[in-house]
């Protein structure tokens, strides 16, 4: 009874966003981390309400104003003293000694999702060993009087991160049974039948995903776009395809990735809006490496390097007054003329590059020594 009225009294602070005074409420009545229910709502409230942390294992809370977010605070430097305090040790410690309070596994699943979602491959165990946990802990939970959707969902989760499709499907269809709602359900299940060569179930399930997202849910309504736009293009449906792709872009603008798509698709295609795709493209980075690559590999695998030359000669008028940018399609036009075999366009290329990018970088940067490599293989 005490926990519990120590568990209602640090909810009552949690409404008001006091959360660092509800952490103080809940370690007081338990520092030993010895009651099954008062660690995990501490669990609970650093998972929720963390503002910054240190590899799950160490966090930061902060009591908030009433205009202020958990989500635009965290990550900044918000000052707080250090919460010590480790789910997976804890609620594995606890575990021992409470072996059938299947809450505990229901907390460790939270836990590890998290972890997942925020960390990866950048975690203590690889991403395979944390799926595995996520999918382990939740079916505990389930099998034992502790089904949830969402447990459900994140189960067919780690199967799909696993490569079990069948079997994700099965657990997306349960998280739908006991929420048709669950939008997040309805496009993993369409991914996972696109990926099991059943475009149309994909194509059905992802509709269904479309109208669960609300209108003002742009990013994953995005998503949902380019999905159809992958099924569209497995039943080599083009018209589509590009619909959907260009749907995605208007929804997220700023999306590299869904450029990247509807840029391949332009290109298979030979749609007349190729030219407007790539200079958007172009545009988004037009300092970063992996622009010129991705443009001079698509370019080239659909036979169109005149094509690509135009788009960075066009770039290069566009960019003038900017000697990084112009350095930079100046170096990587010279490339291409390197494969097509024309050294006197390259030398001429490579010699304006590295007289624009002087005027950025100091003389040792490393690219000066790769255009004077250049330049004597050209020579040669």
């Amino acid at each position: 009874m005490q926990a519990q009225r120590c568990i209602k009294k640090s909810n009552k602070l949690i409404a008001q966003k006091k959360y660092r005074s509800a952490w103080v409420i809940l370690d007081k009545a338990d520092p030993k981390n010895e009651n099954v229910s008062i660690s995990l709502a501490k669990s609970d409230l650093l998972l929720k309400y963390f503002i910054n942390t240190v590899m799950h294992q160490v966090f930061t809370l902060k009591d908030l104003g009433p205009t202020e977010n958990v989500k635009d605070l965290r990550g900044k430097n918000e000052n707080g003293n250090l919460i010590h305090f480790d789910p997976e040790e804890v609620l594995d410690s606890l575990l021992k000694k409470h072996p059938t309070d299947y809450r505990l596994y229901q907390g460790l699943g939270n836990y590890y999702y998290q972890v997942f979602v925020l960390f990866q491959e950048k975690w203590l165990k690889k991403p395979e060993d944390l799926v595995k946990d996520i999918e382990d802990d939740y079916t505990m939970a389930c099998t034992h009087g502790l089904k949830t959707d969402t447990a459900e969902y994140r189960i067919g989760f780690a199967r799909m991160f696993l490569q079990r499709l069948k079997e994700s499907t099965e657990s997306f269809l349960e998280c739908i049974k006991l929420n048709p709602s669950y939008a997040d359900s309805w496009y993993s299940l369409s991914y996972c039948y696109l990926q099991l060569g059943q475009a149309d179930s994909a194509l059905a399930k992802a509709n269904q995903a479309y109208d669960l997202y609300k209108k003002t849910d742009t990013l994953n309504r995005s998503d949902v776009n380019l999905l159809r736009g992958l099924i569209y293009s497995s039943k080599k449906d083009t018209a589509a395809t590009l619909v959907e792709y260009r749907k995605a872009a208007k929804l997220n603008p700023g999306n590299q990735s869904i450029y990247v798509l509807l840029l391949k698709a332009e290109l298979k295609y030979n749609d007349k809006e190729l030219k407007t795709v790539a200079a958007t493209y172009f545009d988004m980075d037009p300092k970063g490496a992996d622009t010129y690559s991705e443009l001079i590999n698509d370019y080239f695998e659909y036979n169109k390097s005149k094509e690509v030359l135009e788009l960075l000669s066009d770039k290069l008028v566009q960019y003038a007054s900017n000697p990084e940018v112009s350095g930079d399609i100046l170096f990587y036009r010279a490339y291409i003329y390197v494969v097509m075999e024309d050294k006197d366009n390259a030398k001429k290329d490579l010699i304006e590059a590295r007289q624009d990018l002087k005027k950025i970088f100091p003389s040792e940067h490393e690219m000066f020594g790769t255009i004077e490599e250049a330049l004597k293989e050209l020579d040669k």
